[in-house]
Parts: structure tokens; sequence; C-alpha cells
């Protein structure tokens, strides 16, 4: 019976990820390969953007499979990806 609500969550989470991932990863392709070069830098926050979520998700995934190790890695990994968009989001709109 607790198999069966892990398996329920992880079917949940996949379904919520690829609802995220897929809008993040075309609007990433659209900015970098419009016309328009000044949308370079948005594409570039879209991909860290993609990437810290990513992190996170990867490191629930691991959390329910007991990976100690890799959940703070992947944690880590994300908060060091975070603190970098954030300064490259205060420049990017500063501008």
């Amino acid at each position: 019976m607790e198999d069966n609500k892990v398996d329920s969550k992880k079917k949940r989470l996949n379904i919520v990820s690829a609802i995220i991932y897929i809008p993040m990863f075309l609007g990433m392709i659209q900015f970098f390969f419009d016309e328009n070069y000044r949308n370079d830098g948005l594409g570039w926050l879209l991909l860290l953007t993609f990437w810290v979520i990513r992190n996170i998700d990867q490191a629930i995934r691991d959390w329910w499979d007991k990976k100690q190790k890799s959940v703070l890695f992947d944690l880590l990994l994300a908060a060091v990806v975070l603190v970098f968009l954030i300064i490259r989001g205060m420049e990017y709109f500063s501008s």
C-alpha cells in the first residue's frame, strides 16, 4: 500500500516536471534563436532557472530514494546557481 502512494507521488512529480520543463525549454530556445540579440541574456536567465528547478526536482527524487549525499549535492548546486541567477538577473534588468 505504501509503495502505491510513493508511485503515485512520483507519477505526479513527473507530470508536473514535464509541464514546467517544456515551456521553459521552448522559451529558452525562442530567446536564443530570435533575431534580437538582446534577448540572449533572457535566454540565459531561463536556462539558469531551468537548471535550478531541475536540481531541486532531482533532490526530491533522491530524497525519496534515500540518497542523502546526492540530495545535499543537488541542493548545494541549486543554491550556487540560484545566487548566480540572482546576480545575472540584477545585471540584466538594471541595464
